[in-house]
């Protein structure tokens, strides 16, 4: 899901910037959108569970 942006933003700063800053970055980049990811997961199932246990 967060392709997109990171091949936006390679395309953004990749032209611009050195190739060690730009593999930096999208390192970074891309480290933060798994984590982000990962918390989003997390509190999706957390909900889920919660609305199904409550539920009962």
């Amino acid at each position: 899901s967060a392709l997109p942006l990171v091949l936006v933003l390679s395309g953004v700063f990749g032209n611009d910037s050195s190739l060690a800053i730009g593999g930096t970055g999208m390192i970074i980049i891309v480290g933060v959108c798994i984590e982000l990811n990962a918390q989003i997961d997390g509190l999706l199932a957390g909900k889920s569970f919660e609305e199904v246990s409550g539920g009962m």
